[in-house]
């Protein structure tokens, strides 16, 4: 039986093909992050995840057709688990000092 452990990062219109092909696996599929652990077979638990995140897949055993999902999953992470796609531009990090997203308003009434 294969056990492996792999990064990948997973887009929002990718999850319901990755929970479909995980379910066909008659072993177990973890995805975790942090301290968040979830059954890669339920939708709802894969959607609770950070997504913006690298996630961590563990499994043990093999189905051919799940291999090639993870394997076409894990080219967006590099070999050091660094993530390969651009930083999200909303980050605190990528704006001037004092600027905000938004503008906020308040009205005092007397």
């Amino acid at each position: 039986m294969k056990q492996r452990q792999i990064k990948i990062r997973l887009k929002l219109e990718e999850v319901k093909d990755f929970v479909t092909v995980a379910s066909k696996c008659d072993f177990d599929v973890d995805v975790f992050y942090n301290r968040f652990v979830v059954d890669a077979k339920s939708i709802v638990g894969v959607l609770g995840l950070d997504l913006n995140r690298i996630l961590t897949v563990s499994y043990s055993g093999y189905n051919p057709e799940f291999e090639k999902m993870i394997n076409r999953l894990a080219k967006a992470v590099g070999k050091e688990g660094r993530d390969l796609l651009p930083p999200f531009v909303g980050k605190r990090g990528n704006r001037p000092h004092g600027t905000c997203l938004c503008k906020v308003k308040r009205v005092y009434k007397n």
